[in-house]
Parts: structure tokens; C-alpha cells; sequence
């Protein structure tokens, strides 16, 4: 190890290398000289090529959910319907891999199972559509096609207008004032978050749906600069989460949990400069997010890195970087990758440190390796083709 040590190589640098994170140019010659082999028999790929071979895992994921969600709407499924089946299989990949790769599917089976049912003119119909299609708009947002994103909102809420399900249709309001706020327009997002909550009292609902709508209008009052409004609305949120459901919630409304709304609070916080509130929130996020959910805590472990760097905790925003790394390689997430540049530009005055090299290499690749996945979205072209 005197060789690894002279050249300021530490056990936590090994660490990086073991889980996955590409050694420096200069590290990887002392490598191959070390064990006189070159860089490809030992496993360091170019980075053109790394993005490669993960596009084409991504690819294979894309693959097998979109046969394992082929599955007629009017089929039973476990105590389910075919389509609620149908989506929890896409809700479980799309938190593995990301939107990018599950939308294409996502669409196919919305227009060929369940679109053919809209016939019936039946609300259990209605309801399905709308759900499949809020999903849809959750995907291309989270690919970042936000526009797409909208077009699918929007045509959700009127599908979803057609029911008595008055969660679903407080849902969908609820996902659009996530993207009004996503687009900075705090207003907007306020009206609609509010808009949901009234169409929520007209009857009985469970409590998550409600919380949900508190922390979307607690995210729009942060972006007014409106703290004392938001801290009493995330205070409402939390409370509300905590009740006992008097009944079971609707089938169609994706889950929305203490986690998910440790998420929402952390941005709250970052927005009116909180970061001890924020870091607080966002590692609750990761202690209560196991493995399966793969984008939600690289997207906490990434906010998390980015509010260390503004405290000053360089090195701990590096290995928090590298853990996000090190488990999200397979993740095609536009917002993931925005949170990986945003760190990226704030470790590169640091570059000098040692080991802060090393992480902004690492983040050059990784953001190198996603770019590609948004291609797999062609908005271009009929989503049947």
C-alpha cells in the first residue's frame, strides 16, 4: 500500500473504487502498472462506453416490465384488478429505474388495454384511464419532458372528472401544482393545491390524499417567502398523515407516506434557506426509504449532499455523493440528474481538496452515463410506434 499512499490514495478512496466509482486517469496508470494489466482487464471502462452498458440495462428493465404489465384490465390479479396490477408492477419499476424507461410501456398499455374500455363508458373505466394517465405524466415529468407532462395532467383531470372518486380527482390536482411549482409558479400552485382540498371535503376520504395537498400548498407558500404559513402547513400535513383512515383509500392514488412527506418539507425548508431543518428532513427520508425505492433516496441522499456543501461539510457531501452513486447507476431520472449537476457545480471550486477530485470525476461520469436516457422519450413520434 506504500505506492496507493505516496500518491495520497486513502482507505476511503479504495472504498470509492470497491462500490463502484472510477478511478482518476492518474490512479488508474498507477493501477495497471501496479498489476501489469491494462485499464479494460481491469474493469475501467471509458465513460462512453460505461453509458453504453447502462442505457442497455435500462433497456432490459424497460423490457420486462413492459411484459410484465400485458395484462388485460378485466383479469384478476392478487385481490386486484388486471390494471391496478398492471400499475403497481409500473410504480415498483418506475421507483427502480425511473420514468425514462417505464413511460414508452406505460403508454403502450394505456392505449391498447385499457383506452379500448373507455367504450363502456363505466366510471370504474374512467378511473383506470385517469390513473394510467396521471402516472404517464408523472414519468415524462420525471424524464424531463414537462410539457408532455401537463398535456397528460390535464387530460387525467378531465378523464378523472367522469368519476365519483373524489381522491383521485384531488390527486391529480394535487400532481398538477407539483408542476406549477416545478415551474416556478408559486401562485398557481397554491390555487390548485387549495382547489384539491375543497374537492376533497365534498365526502369521506382517507388522510394521506388530504396530507398531500397540505404539503403541496406548504411547498407553494415556502416559494412566497411565506415561513409562518408553511411551518403551520407542514404542521397540518403531519397531523392529518397521522390519523387513523376510517376507510380504505382509493385504488388509484399512488401512496403518500411520512417519508414522502419528509421529502416535501425538505424542500420546503431549502427554499426559505432552513438547511438544519432541510438536512434534518432529508436524512429522515433515507432512514424511512428502503432499497426498493432507488430514486427516492438518491434523490434525498443528492439534496442532502448539496445543503452539506452550502454548511461547509465538504468531505461528508463526498461520501454521501458516493453512496448515492454507488446504488443509483441503473436510474434514469432528469431530476436526479439535476440534483447530480447542481452538486457537481458546487464541489468544483473545492477540486483542489483531497477526495473532492475524486467525486467530481465521479459525478462527470454518472451525468455522462444518464444523459442518453432521455432519448428513449421521442415526443416527436406516436407513442404506438
Amino acid at each position: 500500500m506504500n505506492a496507493y499512499s505516496d500518491c495520497g490514495v486513502t482507505a476511503r478512496t479504495v472504498w470509492r473504487w470497491e462500490h463502484g466509482t472510477r478511478p482518476l486517469a492518474r490512479y488508474r496508470r498507477l493501477l495497471c502498472a501496479l498489476y501489469d494489466s491494462s485499464s479494460e482487464e481491469l474493469g475501467f471502462r471509458a465513460a462512453q462506453a460505461y453509458a453504453r452498458t447502462e442505457v442497455a440495462k435500462q433497456v432490459d428493465a424497460h423490457a420486462v416490465i413492459s411484459q410484465v404489465a400485458r395484462t388485460s384490465p378485466s383479469t384478476p390479479v392478487a385481490g386486484r384488478t388486471g390494471v391496478e396490477a398492471a400499475m403497481q408492477a409500473f410504480r415498483d419499476a418506475d421507483r427502480q429505474v425511473g420514468g425514462g424507461y417505464i413511460y414508452g410501456a406505460v403508454i403502450r398499455y394505456l392505449t391498447r388495454e385499457v383506452a379500448p374500455q373507455l367504450l363502456k363508458s363505466t366510471p370504474a373505466a374512467y378511473a383506470a384511464a385517469a390513473a394510467l394517465t396521471e402516472m404517464a405524466g408523472w414519468m415524462a415529468h420525471d424524464a424531463g419532458h414537462d410539457g408532455l407532462a401537463q398535456r397528460h395532467f390535464d387530460r387525467a383531470l378531465r378523464l378523472a372528472s367522469s368519476t365519483d372518486d373524489v381522491e383521485l380527482i384531488a390527486h391529480i390536482h394535487a400532481s398538477v401544482s407539483h408542476l406549477a411549482q416545478h415551474a416556478d409558479r408559486p401562485q398557481e400552485a397554491l390555487r390548485l393545491a387549495r382547489a384539491g382540498a375543497g374537492i376533497l371535503r365534498r365526502k369521506e376520504h382517507g388522510p394521506a390524499t388530504a396530507a398531500r395537498l397540505h404539503a403541496m400548498e406548504a411547498r407553494a407558500l415556502a416559494s412566497l417567502g411565506r415561513k409562518s404559513d408553511c411551518g403551520r402547513t407542514l404542521l397540518s400535513a403531519e397531523r392529518t398523515l397521522d390519523r387513523q383512515p376510517s376507510q380504505a383509500p382509493s385504488p388509484w392514488v399512488s401512496p403518500f407516506d411520512h417519508a414522502s412527506l419528509a421529502g416535501e418539507a425538505s424542500e420546503c425548508m431549502e427554499q426559505l434557506r432552513q438547511l438544519a431543518a432541510a438536512r434534518q428532513h432529508s436524512e429522515r427520508v433515507i432512514s424511512l426509504r428502503g432499497s426498493q425505492h432507488v430514486r427516492s433516496r438518491a434523490f434525498s441522499q443528492l439534496r442532502l449532499a448539496n445543503i452539506l456543501v452550502a454548511e461547509g461539510e465538504i468531505d461528508h457531501a463526498c461520501t454521501i455523493a458516493a453512496n448515492a452513486l454507488a446504488s443509483s447507476g441503473q436510474l434514469a431520472s432528469h431530476r436526479v440528474s439535476q440534483l447530480l449537476r447542481s452538486l457537481h457545480a458546487k464541489l468544483l471550486p473545492h477540486a483542489a481538496a483531497g477526495g473532492v477530485d475524486e467525486a467530481v470525476e465521479a459525478l462527470s461520469a454518472a451525468l455522462g452515463a444518464r444523459m442518453p436516457a432521455r432519448l428513449l422519450i421521442d415526443t416527436r413520434r406516436d407513442p404506438e410506434s
